[in-house]
């Protein structure tokens, strides 16, 4: 802890590649602000604050995880920092698309399902950027008041429905992945605008031994043909113990409803 003035204290909690600056009021001990620095300057962070006023430790602990989640790659310092930049960067794109999607998407049903990003959470602390990409409709209903519930944004975030990913970086072999944005906006002769995606070039990102990745938030049953047309599409390898432990795809579908969604009708 640092007293900065007779009302005021500073604590930090350091890692090797970014840190937590609480400011507290002294001596009551309230927390007025925390911000976290990865490379620049340490910029406020209201998740962060909120929890900690709320003297909710476990969640705080759950950010701290997050933010070291982002530079576990077997790399050093030198490159973990690039790793961030990179995770940034396409953070930064991915809410570029959900902005142009959302100005030229009403429909809700169309902004979920057939958009390029679904409905994008973005980055909240330690807590990373989340794409809602499906809402099944037995989501929507409300069992305790028996009724079903609106289809829109601030209900989906709000009560969490649907299937959603979340956009990470993790270790992996050698990939060249951008460390600025990739996107201009492009404005036809119609009115539209539209995204212009750059080529990946020396300029404008960097080798790593690191990959983008979309973390399922549940388990997401699949056929073995599709399988095959992500790796043949990607080269992206899948454990072939699979195929031998395959089942009916019904079946799965059926078992996973069930563990879903029977404790909530007990």
């Amino acid at each position: 802890p640092r007293q900065t003035s007779p009302a005021r204290v500073e604590c930090f909690v350091h890692s090797e590649m970014y840190y937590v600056e609480v400011l507290l009021e002294a001596p009551t001990g309230h927390v007025l602000d925390c911000k976290v620095a990865h490379q620049a300057e340490a910029l406020s962070c209201p998740e962060l604050t909120e929890v900690l006023q709320k003297g909710d430790f476990v969640e705080f602990t759950k950010h701290l995880e997050g933010l070291s989640a982002i530079y576990q790659i077997n790399a050093d310092k030198k490159n973990k920092t690039k790793a961030y930049l990179a995770l940034h960067a396409l953070e930064i794109d991915l809410s570029s698309l959900a902005e142009l999607q959302n100005h030229q998407i009403n429909d809700i049903n169309n902004l979920v399902h057939k958009s390029p990003v679904g409905i994008l959470e973005p980055r909240k602390g330690g807590h990373p950027m989340r794409l809602t990409y499906f809402v099944p409709p037995y989501d929507l209903i409300d069992v305790a008041s028996k009724s079903c519930l609106p289809l829109n944004v601030e209900v989906i975030l709000e009560k969490k429905l649907g299937t959603s990913a979340t956009v990470c970086i993790e270790s992996s072999s050698s990939h060249r992945l951008q460390h600025e944005s990739l996107i201009n906006t492009l404005k036809t002769p119609e009115g539209k605008n539209l995204p212009q995606f750059s080529a990946l070039t020396n300029l404008n990102s960097t080798q790593l031994p690191a990959c983008f990745v979309l973390r399922l938030q549940t388990p997401l049953v699949t056929s073995i043909d599709i399988l095959r047309k992500i790796r043949a599409d990607t080269s992206i390898e899948f454990n072939y113990e699979l195929i031998h432990k395959r089942e009916s795809l019904i079946h799965l579908i059926a078992k996973q409803m069930l563990e879903m969604h029977l404790p909530n009708l007990n």
